[in-house]
């Protein structure tokens, strides 16, 4: 499976356009579609138009992942201006 292939691509997409949840991790995208784990990764890091990660992990610190076109949340907010506080 490639992560290049649209349809997997797809898939990825559609995961994340779910409206069940706000955010994914690549872990429930690969368990929901049964693409492999780092398939998943690579078409997340590689979809940067469509696809954006969250500045907010989830609870156990893993990244999570939305579409691009979806509202920054006020938690992601805060986690970006203390991202920003730290660069200062």
């Amino acid at each position: 499976m490639s992560p290049n292939d649209a349809g997997v691509q797809a898939k990825v997409i559609d995961a994340l356009a779910e409206p069940t949840w706000d955010f994914r991790t690549a872990d429930g995208i690969s368990e929901e579609t049964g693409i492999p784990v780092d398939v998943v990764s690579e078409v997340l890091s590689g979809r940067r138009d469509a696809i954006r990660v969250s500045h907010a992990p989830d609870r156990h610190g893993r990244l999570v992942y939305t579409l691009r076109d979806r509202p920054v949340t006020v938690r992601e907010g805060l986690a970006t201006l203390r991202q920003s506080a730290i660069l200062v």
